[in-house]
């Protein structure tokens, strides 16, 4: 193993563990481990040093990914593999109960801290997601799974998983903050964008085009006081609305056990 090789497994292995399958994964541990052990045991070589000195960092809270039984991701994976019926009990986040069901898996998406298993249930065509983590025992049969010929990936995650490639675009209007045009000034919200001084204040005037999505309106509203949304009107509305229940809930009187509970 030469150096390079080494530091590309090093810094890949935690990326790949959730969307390889076990099978894989298995038979990569030893190329992982022996990279590691050859790092370790280099001192002159610069490349050796660089997993020491490098790190990716999400932007904002990243959540700490949800926790999967081993055996239910070995089981899992083998099944999508082998294109293989998967039973499956699963704890349903709405019902709050756990449900035995026969799955035929279709593919995996994993995004931010959890992984989804896309497939159908057994006797029903429609495809659903099922969390890993709610998982809590799951076995791969023999019988083969019904082949889905017409299901594309990256398709479905446009259409169903809310993604940053969204289908329709809006146009952001918008007043934001010397610190917030200063960030959207070097990294921009989209290709589209504009940035204008308003008269008489040391605020911007901005203007992109953005997917009309939950997860770009969520990430506008996170900007609290710095930034004041005029375009579209559906956004700010919501956001209005969801300051106005934020500071409804910080006028009530919170009970003093809640706020200094015993220990």
């Amino acid at each position: 193993m030469d150096t390079p090789t080494a530091l590309a497994l090093y810094l890949a292995e935690n990326h790949l563990q959730p969307l390889l399958p076990q099978s894989v994964l298995d038979q990569l541990g030893p190329q992982f481990r022996m990279a590691r052990d050859y790092l370790d045991n280099l001192e002159n070589n610069g490349l050796a040093h660089w997993a020491r000195k490098v790190r990716a960092i999400p932007n904002g809270k990243s959540l700490r990914p949800a926790q999967i039984a081993p055996y239910v991701w070995e089981q899992t994976s083998t099944a999508l593999l082998e294109r293989k019926q998967l039973r499956i009990s699963y704890l349903s986040r709405s019902k709050i109960d756990v449900k035995q069901l026969l799955i035929h898996p279709a593919g995996l998406v994993s995004r931010h801290a959890i992984s989804y298993l896309i497939g159908s249930v057994d006797g029903y065509e429609d495809l659903r997601q099922f969390a890993l983590h709610r998982i809590h025992h799951a076995e791969c049969l023999e019988a083969p799974a019904h082949a889905r010929k017409d299901f594309d990936i990256e398709s479905y995650v446009v259409q169903y998983l809310n993604t940053s490639t969204a289908i329709e675009q809006v146009e952001l209007v918008a007043s934001v903050s010397p610190q917030i045009a200063w960030l959207l000034g070097e990294t921009p919200l989209s290709t589209e964008q504009s940035l204008e001084p308003l008269e008489g204040s040391d605020w911007q005037h901005l203007r992109a085009r953005v997917p009309n999505d939950q997860e770009t309106m969520w990430w506008v509203f996170s900007l609290g006081e710095n930034v004041v949304v005029s375009e579209p009107k559906h956004w700010a509305t919501a956001i209005r609305e969801r300051a106005s229940r934020l500071g409804a809930l910080y006028e009530k009187e919170i009970p003093s056990e809640v706020l200094a509970p015993n220990v």
